[in-house]
């Protein structure tokens, strides 16, 4: 069902400090960086060759990125997997509960 995984999100603090460490030291290539002022949150993905990381950091302090850091600070949000087919997957995820 599972093709590969597609991103990791990983909430932060400041895009700026995450690029500083993931592009500027590590070498990884900015593909976008963009505000998503529905979510509240700025985003960042980097190009990690057979996949990407996507960084989090929340512009609004009500949105549930900004809960969500203040919880449990920074660190891992979620997997992104990549799938033939998002209803078939679907179904079959809910088949096994």
């Amino acid at each position: 069902m599972f093709q590969q995984i597609d991103h990791v999100g990983i909430v932060v603090h400041s895009i700026n400090d995450a690029l500083a460490i993931w592009r500027d030291t590590l070498g990884f290539s900015l593909l976008e960086r963009k505000t998503v002022p529905e979510h509240g949150v700025e985003v960042a993905f980097v190009d990690a060759g057979n996949g990407t990381v996507e960084f989090l950091a929340p512009t609004d302090p009500e949105s549930g990125t900004a809960r969500f850091l203040t919880s449990r600070g920074e660190g891992t949000h979620h997997i992104c997997f990549a799938v033939a087919d998002i209803e078939a997957a679907l179904a079959e995820l809910k088949s096994r509960g």
